[in-house]
């Protein structure tokens, strides 16, 4: 079986999810392939495709085209809520269909910026596609995550997101640009969600609410991601310190929620409270109450198990998120979770076994929840979180779903006769 997973790079949540997927693969002897825009290594199975070729004539084109943008229409503005939009249309290399059209299976994950919707769907009649989704982009009209939005269950436009916005705005040309193209895949496409709850807004959207859906959850390393001695040593926590660490690619992002921890630390009065923080950039505010250590961005598997293992609990304070990995990485260290009860975070925070959910979605039940993990004694939970990690989220368990998903649908694809 030949697989090739296509996915902008295997940097950020949804990147490592997809090389993870690719490990697991090949380790039960799946012949599987990473194809990536940018940061390729041939040694690990990771392939960087080859950019488009710019003609003279077609630089000038883009050149442009961008010139009339810029000069003609108002400069559109983004609202807080959309960490990211992005467009379905990308630059597209006709070799591409060659180092594609090889695979028994195709499957995507995160690729924005990288593959050009309306030209890969001429593929699909081919070539069973899946497509892992990491977020909502895929039946939105151009957000990863909608907020309170709920226009992807009819049709985009009139975005709450954009500055200015209007019935043919932006998300509605998108909204309209997937439709057309999803059309063309004729039933031949497969969405797997990591969580539930994505699946569930799959089901309600109007772009992909007719495919078939699988929720498969992610897979982690459990031998890597383990209890493991911590930092406290390295940077100077007391053993009887209480340690709550926070972990987010942008520390001040608004929907990872880091203005919300910041403001519910800011209720609690507890001695010797120390904050692990992990991520790019830093809390808008000092924390008065608390001592702040800032790790910066921590990339290495084994020192963010060692990252994980010097904490009591780890906070997640999404407004709104799918399966993140550092839920699984935390529990799988031994390290319950504080979240708030939004998106796929219930599969895996389970009060009184891996963590503690916040009631509403507000500072002040934020701080609740993270008194209830304050008061826990150390190591109370933490076999039980590695007892579920081990059970619920290996890799190779992951694998082997996929497997068994890709050899049905290859069957069922393969001319009968």
């Amino acid at each position: 079986m030949k697989v090739k997973l296509v996915t902008t790079n295997i940097g950020g949540g949804a990147g490592r999810a997809a090389y993870r997927l690719h490990d697991g693969l090949r380790a039960i002897d799946v012949d599987s392939t990473v194809l990536v825009k940018k940061g390729g290594n041939s040694d690990k199975g990771v392939i960087q495709l080859e950019r488009p070729t710019k003609t003279r004539i077609r630089r000038l084109q883009e050149r442009l085209t961008r010139a009339v943008q810029r000069y003609s229409s108002p400069q559109v503005a983004f609202g807080k809520n959309c960490q990211t939009f992005s467009s379905p249309n990308a630059l597209w290399n006709e070799s591409w269909k060659h180092t594609l059209g090889d695979a028994d299976v195709i499957n995507l994950h995160w690729i924005s910026w990288f593959i050009d919707i309306p030209s890969f769907a001429q593929l699909s009649h081919t070539t069973p596609v899946v497509w892992t989704l990491h977020d909502m982009n895929a039946f939105t009209g151009g957000c990863h995550y909608n907020g309170t939005c709920e226009r992807f269950q009819q049709a985009c436009g009139s975005c709450p997101e954009l500055t200015p916005n209007g019935p043919r705005d932006m998300s509605a040309d998108s909204f309209e640009v997937k439709c057309k193209a999803y059309a063309k895949f004729k039933g031949n496409l497969t969405i797997v969600t990591p969580s539930r709850w994505l699946g569930e807004c799959v089901e309600r959207s109007a772009l992909l609410g007719d495919c078939h859906r699988h929720v498969i959850p992610y897979g982690i390393d459990t031998e890597t991601f383990r209890p493991v001695s911590g930092l406290r040593d390295a940077l100077g926590i007391p053993p009887e310190s209480k340690v709550a660490l926070f972990i987010a690619n942008g520390i001040g992002t608004y929907r990872k929620g880091g203005d919300l921890f910041q403001a519910a630390l800011g209720m609690l009065d507890v001695p010797n409270l120390h904050v692990v923080v992990a991520g790019h950039g830093k809390f808008s505010e000092p924390i008065e109450n608390a001592t702040v250590h800032y790790l910066g961005d921590v990339s290495s598997s084994s020192l963010l198990a060692a990252v994980y293992s010097t904490a009591d609990f780890t906070v997640i304070p999404s407004r709104q998120d799918n399966l993140p990995n550092t839920v699984i990485e935390s529990i799988a260290c031994g390290t319950p979770v504080v979240a708030f009860d939004v998106g796929g975070l219930p599969d895996m925070v389970r009060p009184g076994l891996t963590g503690w959910l916040a009631e509403d979605l507000s500072a002040e039940s934020l701080a609740t929840a993270i008194s209830s993990a304050i008061e826990l004694p150390q190591g109370r939970y933490q076999q039980q979180c590695r007892d579920v990690a081990i059970a619920e989220y290996p890799l190779e368990l992951q694998a082997q779903r996929y497997k068994e998903l890709f050899s049905n649908l290859i069957h069922d694809h393969r001319p009968q006769g």
